[in-house]
């Protein structure tokens, strides 16, 4: 019989004896009251729901969200922003006990969750960056001079070149999912073949076998009648 295998605890679940970590105990202290409004929720109470409520099972966390939403509401893109969020602190900040990363996780938190709106472009909405930035500079002119060279009595003339403004964030969509849709699909397509192909192989080895051990013993049985 197959040796039974030991289930070991819950993924997510903390022992009752033992401390919660920092992650744990400021979610708990500052995101465990869910708002009454969905456009009021944060990054935080959703790092709540996933890490203390539903055990770190994000299949989970979409139902409770969903559940959260409007029944007549559509958000298909809210299990990929539940990812992006656990992406951006529980798998990428490892030492809370350090100030600047707990800084980082603490601000990730404040920020409003997505719940992977997309807007008229096809985009989804990111949060807004609270970096301070001067998107509208003071538009000075320089007159700089360009020189010409060539023939003809042509004077070196000024142009006024204005200073651009500071470019401002630009998404664009994810092309290469579709580029690797088709390479992915042929290979599996071509790895079943050769399982099937290899199965069959294996297949008539076997019955290959068992036709020379019945040939065999028939041979040993004519000799033994055939002497005695």
């Amino acid at each position: 019989m197959p040796i039974k295998k030991r289930r070991g605890p819950l993924r997510g679940a903390v022992s009752p004896t033992g401390k919660p970590g920092i992650a744990r105990k400021h979610l708990v202290d500052n995101y465990s009251e869910r708002p009454d409004a969905p456009d009021d929720l944060l990054n935080g109470h959703v790092l709540y729901i996933y890490l203390v409520k539903c055990c770190s099972s994000r299949a989970r966390t979409e139902r409770e969200l969903l559940s959260f939403l409007p029944p007549a509401s559509s958000h298909p893109g809210i299990n990929n922003a539940i990812k992006r969020v656990v992406d951006r602190t529980l798998n990428t900040v490892k030492r809370l006990s350090d100030p600047k990363q707990f800084g980082t996780f603490s601000s990730v938190c404040s920020e409003k969750f997505s719940f992977g709106r997309v807007d008229a472009d096809g985009v989804e909405e990111m949060p807004d960056c609270q970096m301070e930035v001067d998107l509208f500079p003071s538009t000075s002119t320089s007159a700089q001079p360009i020189p010409f060279s060539g023939k003809g009595n042509v004077k070196s003339s000024t142009v006024s070149v204005a200073k651009s403004p500071v470019k401002t964030r630009q998404i664009s969509k994810c092309t290469s999912c579709r580029r690797l849709h088709l390479p992915v699909k042929s290979m599996r397509k071509k790895q079943l073949e050769m399982r099937k192909e290899h199965g069959t192989r294996i297949k008539d080895m076997r019955i290959a076998q068992k036709k020379k051990a019945a040939i065999k013993m028939l041979n040993q049985k004519l000799r033994e009648k055939k002497y005695s």
